[in-house]
């Protein structure tokens, strides 16, 4: 194969570990002010409610499609919200690390299940699928601290599961498309030269190895 060590190692570069705290701190922060927004509408109208603003999970969804190793989706999910709790958000800093550890750890384990493929470029057929299916995972980790936290419990079940599948659907199309899309903006701004994701594009265009290896 075509390529060089450094492309084949797992291990996070100084540029990986960079990118995945800059996004996770730089939304976190962001998101720290639209929090308060989140929950009370959550709190008001129900499960459901949690889903109108489905962009909290674009930071792993964005480092895991421009790092591609294993962990780049957990740790940035970690950052994100840790900092979010750090920023004010009113969940605190206990319940917003609880959502990013588990969180993170249910959106990781789809990445491995889809076998961490960093050389698949094609968007609908591989990358939108695995991170709408990572999002999903890291919502249904969460669902036991969000079910205390809003106390969704009084809900009752049917609440709930239709909450969450909302959820699923809302999340998945605004974090999953919107964090690929501002991927993608850096990549073809060449402001992702030192990743993954510029190798991959490559050896598509060059035919070194297959897109779809």
């Amino acid at each position: 194969m075509a390529t060089n060590a450094s492309a084949e190692s797992n291990q996070f570069t100084t540029l990986d570990i960079v990118f995945m705290v800059l996004v996770g701190v730089v939304f976190g922060t962001l998101f720290s002010f639209t929090a308060p927004i989140n929950h009370f509408l959550t709190a008001a109208l129900g499960p459901w409610a949690d889903g109108i603003l489905g962009i909290y999970m674009m930071p792993p969804v964005i480092a895991s499609y421009v790092v591609r190793k294993p962990g780049a989706y957990w740790i940035t999910m970690a950052i994100n919200l840790l900092t979010q709790g750090a920023a004010g958000n009113p969940a605190g800093l206990l319940v917003t690390a609880a959502w990013g550890i588990l969180g993170g750890l249910g959106g990781e384990l789809v990445h491995f299940l889809a076998r961490y493929q960093w050389r698949r470029t094609s968007f609908l057929r591989y990358w939108f699928p695995v991170e709408f299916l990572a999002v999903a995972g890291t919502l249904l980790f969460n669902l036991p601290v969000s079910t205390y936290f809003y106390g969704w419990g009084s809900a009752g079940a049917f609440a709930i599961i239709w909450g969450t599948i909302f959820q699923f659907i809302t999340f998945g199309l605004q974090s999953g498309l919107v964090g690929l899309a501002i991927a993608r903006v850096l990549l073809n701004a060449g402001l992702l030269s030192g990743f993954r994701i510029a190798v991959a594009e490559k050896l598509e265009r060059t035919g070194t190895q297959p897109a779809t290896m």
